[in-house]
């Protein structure tokens, strides 16, 4: 923008010079060739401004920081990092590019899509920088005539300014080949400067599944069932191993004459249950006034002795650790709570 405007200056300052230095000459109409060659200039530069504008268009701070660019892909800028410009690794492309308030490149959206000899490849994504780093989380789709992929994934990145990496291997490049050449490579590779393993990856992957991979710091991957079935056995386990880890705890409040409390909507101790009732308040039966209790399709039903409609239950989705709760009331009552086999409930439920 100041270099466009210091060459419409220049044009300006230029022209009058001319115009002085021709003003006695009668070979022309000094004033028409004046406003003529003005009104060429401003629609020059106002079609330079248009042509800027459809490549590249800035989006700038009152400070002069810029904070937004939105760009084809021949005019996107070069990398901002540090305070430093870098040529872009990995080719340009149409789209948004984000800066934080120093000016620094933040993430960015882009697209692309084309067809070439009978194949299509086509693409996009929205994501957001660690700063001072490289992109940390994001949403993306990749399509390789019709083998795609499209999800949310998070990457791990180096806590090494990648402005400072992105110099070291400048100066490894102009080193003379040979082994102190490749012994600094080898020194940047170890420093893992420039490791981003993908840490959490949630959504179809190019085998057509609904998937869920998370890897460990190690590396190790542990994808997550990707179907139903699969998924509501992982929940049970989980729910078993919850539900083992606090019993002992609980089982020790209760002995103690203290109440366990399930969220709003149950509490427990070695004399009674209480249930929130529907306009607010409890209403509390002794345990040896329990009839049954039972999950049917989701739902927690307690019923009391000699009473037609259940005293209270809900959805165990709304029931924070409503395993832990049915093994506390097995182990203060004489009968099980009738607990179905095949627990498909779990995957509803609240643990923790």
């Amino acid at each position: 923008m100041v270099a466009a405007l210091g060459s419409f200056i220049v044009k300006i300052v230029a022209f009058m010079i001319v115009l002085v230095a021709i003003g006695k000459s009668t070979a022309f109409n000094g004033r028409m060739l004046g406003f003529t060659a003005l009104a060429c200039i401003l629609a020059w530069s106002f079609s330079q401004v248009g042509t800027a504008m459809k490549l590249r268009f800035p989006y700038v701070e009152p400070d002069g920081k810029t904070r937004l660019v939105i760009s084809n892909k021949t005019r996107a800028p070069d990398a901002v990092l540090g305070g430093k410009t870098f040529k872009r690794q990995g080719g340009n492309s149409a789209g948004l590019i984000f800066y934080n308030q120093e000016g620094d490149e933040d993430g960015g959206l882009v697209f692309s899509g084309a067809a070439r000899n009978g194949r299509y490849e086509a693409g996009g994504a929205l994501l957001f920088d660690q700063y001072h780093q490289d992109q940390v989380v994001g949403i993306q789709y990749r399509d390789d005539n019709g083998s795609r992929s499209a999800g949310f994934q998070v990457w791990d990145r180096s806590d090494i300014p990648a402005a400072e990496t992105l110099e070291r291997e400048q100066a490894i490049a102009r080193m003379p080949d040979g082994p102190e050449k490749i012994a600094a490579r080898e020194r940047l590779r170890a420093s893992g400067a420039w490791n981003a393993p993908v840490r959490v990856f949630v959504g179809r992957a190019r085998s057509k599944a609904a998937v869920v991979d998370l890897t460990d710091p190690q590396g190790k991957r542990r994808r997550l069932p990707s179907n139903m079935k699969g998924m509501d056995v992982l929940a049970e386990r989980v729910a078993d191993q919850q539900t083992a880890a606090h019993f002992p705890q609980a089982r020790a409040t209760i002995d103690r004459g203290e109440e366990v409390r399930f969220g709003k909507a149950l509490i427990l101790d070695r004399e009674k249950i209480s249930v929130r009732k529907l306009l607010g308040g409890y209403k509390s039966c002794a345990l040896p006034d329990i009839e049954k209790v039972a999950v049917e399709a989701g739902f927690l039903r307690i019923r009391q002795t000699g009473k037609f409609l259940a005293f209270g239950g809900g959805s165990v989705g709304a029931i924070p650790n409503v395993f832990l709760f049915l093994r506390l009331l097995d182990s203060l009552i004489a009968r099980p709570a009738a607990i179905p086999a095949d627990r498909e409930f779990s995957t509803q439920a609240s643990v923790g």
